[in-house]
């Protein structure tokens, strides 16, 4: 009888080993259907981390895992939202897509970038080709000047040949304010410029008018400060716009022929 206590008391703790082999099995077999019902795989390496650290180190180093890996999902996330990242991020996908046009229409119109009457840069929303108002427009009027014929028929041969590209005229100003009969405020001589470059530009055939829209914004687009009389100068622009393919994505859809 006290052989068969002696016995049975050496093996009371023996279901421990089965109990941790099970819950081993237990966890391994939650973390295969996690792995296959989700796609997350770094939630995954997470687990099997913490896991892992557990196992190893304790509770401790499972809390170390954990908040190393917290960090960097705050750290990814605030690059995701950021958004002077996104911007440069757009800017590079642009650059890549933009580049050989940037520098074929540069050369065309290098005469006129030289003279200051024109200038060519890229942005995120695509390819800018600013016209400075001193080149085409007499001050606070939408009718060309004297000249401007010779500048924007060098621009449209420049961008003939974008088939591909949606295109767009943005009419710019300074902050201060017109009240003429004409135009009652910056808003309608910024589109009545626009809309003035557009027309010219869709009399050449190897540019699509379908391809072209409109928009007027008046003073609250500078590029320049309007503290000075050479910033506001800057201000003063018709920008024609080649529109990157993220960019495009946004416009309307065109009709069907």
């Amino acid at each position: 009888m006290s052989k068969r206590r002696r016995h049975q008391g050496g093996n009371h703790e023996r279901w421990l080993v089965s109990y941790a082999d099970f819950i081993t099995l237990l966890f391994a077999f939650f973390v295969v259907m996690f792995a296959s019902s989700e796609v997350n795989r770094k939630k995954v390496a997470q687990m099997a981390q913490t896991y892992s650290a557990y196992l190893e180190g304790g509770a401790q180093a499972a809390q170390s895992v954990t908040a190393q890996f917290e960090a960097a999902e705050r750290e990814a996330a605030e690059r995701e939202v950021n958004p002077q990242t996104a911007k440069e991020l757009a800017l590079e996908a642009v650059e890549a897509q933009m580049h050989p046009i940037q520098e074929s229409i540069e050369d065309s119109l290098k005469e006129l970038i030289e003279a200051q009457k024109l200038s060519v840069s890229l942005e995120a929303r695509g390819l800018v080709v600013s016209l400075k108002e001193a080149a085409v427009f007499g001050a606070g009027e939408a009718a060309f000047r004297v000249g401007a014929s010779e500048v924007l028929d060098r621009v449209a041969k420049a961008l003939g040949g974008l088939d591909d590209y949606e295109i767009r005229l943005e009419g710019h100003t300074d902050d201060v304010p017109i009240r003429s009969s004409r135009f009652p405020s910056n808003w309608e001589l910024s589109s009545a410029r626009a809309i003035e470059v557009m027309q010219f530009m869709a009399r050449y055939p190897n540019l699509d008018e379908s391809r072209m829209s409109v928009a007027g914004y008046g003073e609250n687009r500078p590029i320049g400060e309007n503290t000075t009389d050479a910033g506001r100068a800057t201000n003063r622009r018709v920008d024609i716009v080649i529109l990157s393919a993220a960019a495009a994505l946004a416009e309307p859809e065109r009709r069907q022929e």
